[in-house]
């Protein structure tokens, strides 16, 4: 399905990066690493990150993760966006930069992420889809795992899809760890690789799972895209109809989509039973009894956050 594709996760301690890649066209696994030990010992393969991110914007690549667009592709963004924008300074600049000075870079931009989830009145670290260099795929986002209802992390889905090893770290990511415990940490990064690489596997229906198997959820997504000039790639099956019919609405009223969710009304409260048609009706009284408990509920603005993606 697609040209140029990676499948790529990220770890970060105080004194450790890494940026581990699987691609998915010819199954060959690459890390990049930066870390500065107490021992003196370091590596620093930041301008080979670059490379890579600017030759993936070249090939029209797409690069696949998990929770990827709220935290490992913001990790990215600025690398790639001062590089593209002052190029021949840019990286002249991070060749010089000590490899300390790139690893306090990288943990304070991942504090920020970590601390912007906690922070629902935090939209500072989104990346508007129109300034993504590197287009994504978010298996998170894609499988609506942002409902808190079904939310789930890495390690749960691990769990879910019964793989034989399921792999959590040992260590708090606000340590300094030593060459032992990076050579786990990377064990732990290929299991991540391998766990988002078999969820992919199910998204595109390249699964013996009957529910899922033959049904490629990103063809779907990418037909869809190109039918409603709209970017569905990584919406859930929900929000899909939702755009597709607001698509439609400001088409028919020739209002422009922005300018039509504005015209939205707000209320602090909804009584169901103004949404429920009064021909409704089922013919077992454990229907009705279950119509009846909407029809005597309201949903308010708590109930509305509670819910929300």
């Amino acid at each position: 399905m697609f040209n140029a594709a990676w499948i790529y996760d990220l770890e970060m301690f105080k004194n450790y990066f890494c940026i581990g890649l699987y691609n998915i066209n010819t199954k060959k696994k690459t890390r990049y690493e930066i870390y500065k030990l107490e021992d003196g010992s370091e590596l620093n393969q930041l301008p080979e990150i670059i490379e890579f991110l600017l030759y993936c914007k070249k090939v029209n690549g797409w690069m696949i993760g998990f929770n990827n667009i709220s935290y490992d592709y913001p990790m990215l963004h600025n690398l790639i966006h001062n590089t593209i924008e002052y190029r021949s300074e840019a990286l002249d600049n991070w060749s010089k930069l000590p490899t300390e000075t790139v690893l306090y870079f990288l943990y304070w931009k991942s504090q920020e992420l970590v601390e912007a989830k906690f922070n629902v009145n935090d939209n500072k670290t989104s990346i508007p889809e129109w300034k993504i260099y590197i287009q994504q795929i978010d298996l998170f986002k894609l499988w609506h795992y942002n409902n808190k209802a079904k939310m789930i992390s890495l390690k749960g889905l691990e769990i879910a899809m019964r793989m034989d090893n399921v792999e959590d770290t040992p260590y708090n990511f606000d340590q300094n760890i030593d060459m032992k415990a990076i050579e786990q940490v990377r064990l732990y990064n290929d299991n991540d690789l391998y766990a988002t690489y078999e969820k992919y596997l199910i998204t595109i229906g390249e699964t013996d799972n009957p529910i899922y198997k033959g049904q490629n959820k990103l063809a779907l997504r990418k037909e869809l895209s190109a039918t409603y000039g709209l970017n569905l790639m990584n919406s859930n099956d929900v929000a899909i109809g939702k755009s597709i019919v607001i698509k439609k609405l400001s088409e028919t009223l020739q209002i422009d989509m922005k300018d039509l969710k504005e015209l939205r009304t707000w209320r602090t409260k909804v009584d169901l039973k103004d949404c429920v048609p009064d021909f409704i009706s089922y013919g077992t009284p454990q229907m009705n009894s279950i119509l009846d408990y909407y029809k005597t509920n309201t949903i308010t603005n708590k109930d509305i956050e509670d819910v929300k993606v």
